[in-house]
């Protein structure tokens, strides 16, 4: 499994705690956890495809409607293999006889000359699947099968490896749990420097363009300014527990498309 699927899934487990755990997180042992995993990772794919933005897309009708259009394409496919391997046939019979035995029809090699110049069933999902290295169209449909179909198959896809999403989920796990908070109160912008009279007096600013800023206390930001950038930075900041999960999935699908990263709405993240 590439490193950003792996990721991806890490960050699934993540959004399922927040939002279905009430931010209870917990690491998880990789030799007993795996059912619980698994789970976990199962109710917070649900309750990505039922949010509103991704819900609007009816995202299991169109996983229905591509393995529908892949079937169909891999028997089309086969057909046109027979009708080339049949074709061979009858030119070496042509030019041998019938009383020698035709070589074997490589289909392997023709399978693959065909699909050069064959048109893939959503070329655009698949491009986009371009991102994840290693990942395409099979191993994201059998992923949704295992994960996110609401009739999961017991058996794990080929390539996913649950002790590597473990990996790097307790990883980030261990790095919050040792964060000193303090520290986030902390200023860390590059502000102006302050020239003062020896009585104390401010005598002016010394300062770059990009850093003309002066750290002052919440106490002293008058209440209208506080929620005039509330307003407009993060409307539902009173609501939402610091994440918000239409700001991650929206950032998520912009990677996915371009490969741009974005931020994720609220002033937390």
């Amino acid at each position: 499994m590439s490193f950003t699927i792996t990721s991806a899934l890490a960050l699934l487990m993540t959004l399922g705690q927040i939002f279905l755990e009430d931010g209870r997180f917990q690491k998880f042992d990789p030799r007993y956890d795996e059912a619980k995993v698994v789970e976990l990772l199962r109710k917070s794919c649900r309750m990505v495809l039922e949010s509103e933005d991704i819900s609007v897309l009816n995202p299991d009708q169109l996983v229905t409607d591509n393995k529908s259009a892949i079937l169909f394409q891999a028997e089309q496919l086969e057909k046109k293999i027979d009708g080339k391997c049949l074709l061979e046939k009858l030119k070496f019979i042509k030019l041998n006889g019938k009383d020698i035995e035709p070589p074997a029809c490589n289909r392997e090699a023709m399978r693959e000359e065909i699909a050069k110049d064959q048109p893939t069933v959503a070329k655009e999902f698949e491009t986009s699947l371009e991102l994840f290295e290693g990942f395409g169209m099979q191993d994201a449909l059998a992923l949704y099968d295992y994960i996110c179909s609401p009739n999961p198959v017991d058996v794990a896809p080929e390539g996913v490896r649950l002790s590597e999403v473990l990996e790097i989920y307790n990883k980030a796990f261990e790095e919050a749990e040792a964060a000193d908070v303090n520290k986030l109160s902390e200023p860390t912008l590059s502000q102006s420097s302050m020239v003062f009279t020896l009585d104390n007096k401010l005598m002016g600013e010394v300062y770059t363009k990009e850093n003309r800023r002066t750290w002052v206390p919440l106490s002293q930001i008058p209440e209208v300014v506080k929620q005039a950038f509330i307003s407009a930075e993060d409307k539902n900041f009173y609501t939402h527990r610091g994440v918000e999960l239409r700001g991650v999935l929206r950032g998520f699908i912009k990677y996915i498309q371009d490969g741009n990263i974005v931020g994720g709405s609220t002033l937390t993240q």
